[in-house]
């Protein structure tokens, strides 16, 4: 049973989509204003993946020119996560303001990719504004699900509610070709906290101090309610961004780790720990668990590329779930039918 996954980063949808039972994957990555960073992407494919995916390095506008050779037709799924640039809260001063060419031939080519691969089934993942029915790029797509005779649904969704400790809303895209079983989501699940996820960890962490302004701030919200607390981008700044132990995590983004000069950012998310009353850094390493990754995904040291790769990524746990949740619920009806001689 194999796969697609175009727009493939730094491996999350293909992390899920192997663990939810998909044999093999195809996957394409590859942004011509970041040519280094999908590099480095194809060697977190090849880390973690072997032979159980083959990675194009190539745009899919390219390979879409190129009809998909090296492609075998007809794969289980396409998963889609087109760049987001112009659509994301993350660079808030371009949101919705304009799609561009880009937008536009990246939608051309992954509605190419349904119908000259013709999945039984197709998901597409961005962020929320991308759903927006009045966007071109995504009319695009509707259009030829339309024309392919696919049903779809669109859903808004937030992985915290899907077993993620972090706050994430996205718009989801399920489709599934005329007389295939309809993909659902899985079943939601109470996530657990941030702290749920670190606290086996606690005891290995670098200690780090606040600046008397940093603990100024800090102060009140202990006072507040007391705990451990998450605390974002401890730096220069007084002001502090703080989450609960009883909470999820913020929306991870890989602009947490990436400075102005496009640098390694250190010291991304704080840790204060109550049963210590200090104050720790925690390592991508640990991060990586708020979105979804398993414990043994191996990510480079150079914070600015494992941040980008679990910044930008799909929650491997949702996709893996979505996957495990869709395969069982199909045999559970063929099972079915055996039962009752259809």
């Amino acid at each position: 049973m194999k796969a697609v996954d175009l727009f493939a980063g730094g491996g999350g949808v293909s992390c899920g989509l192997l663990k939810g039972g998909i044999s093999h994957i195809d996957a394409i990555e590859y942004n011509p204003k970041h040519p280094e960073l999908s590099k480095q992407f194809a060697e977190i494919h090849h880390r973690n993946f072997g032979d159980r995916s083959k990675l194009h390095l190539k745009t899919i506008q390219s390979m879409a020119a190129n009809n998909f050779s090296g492609i075998e037709p007809n794969p289980y799924l396409i998963w889609a996560s087109p760049v987001c640039t112009e659509f994301s809260v993350a660079k808030a001063k371009t949101m919705g303001q304009k799609e561009t060419k880009t937008d536009i031939e990246m939608a051309i080519a992954v509605s190419e990719a349904i119908t000259k691969l013709q999945p039984k089934y197709f998901c597409l993942e961005n962020v929320v504004a991308y759903g927006d029915p009045r966007h071109k790029s995504l009319q695009i797509i509707y259009r030829t699900l339309d024309l392919m005779g696919y049903d779809y649904q669109p859903c808004r969704v937030n992985f915290s509610d899907y077993g993620i400790p972090q706050d994430r809303e996205r718009f989801i895209l399920l489709a599934w070709a005329e007389g295939e079983a309809r993909l659902r989501l899985p079943p939601q699940q109470r996530s657990p906290s941030w702290y749920l996820a670190v606290k086996d960890k606690t005891n290995f962490l670098q200690e780090i101090k606040l600046t008397k302004r940093q603990l100024e701030s800090f102060e009140p919200k202990l006072k507040e309610l007391q705990g451990s607390y998450l605390i974002q981008r401890v730096g220069s700044s007084p002001k502090l961004i703080c989450r609960h132990q009883s909470q999820s995590v913020w929306t991870i983004t890989k602009y947490q780790f990436i400075d102005n000069k496009s640098n390694g950012r250190g010291k991304v998310i704080t840790l204060f720990n109550w049963p210590t009353q200090k104050f720790y850094t925690l390592p991508v390493s640990i991060i990586k668990r708020f979105c979804g990754f398993p414990e043994h995904y191996w990510l480079p040291n150079n914070p600015a590329i494992a941040g980008s790769a679990i910044g930008l990524a799909v929650p491997p746990l949702f996709v893996a779930n979505l996957v495990k949740f869709h395969l069982t619920k199909v045999d559970n009806e063929v099972e079915s039918q055996k039962a009752y001689g259809g």
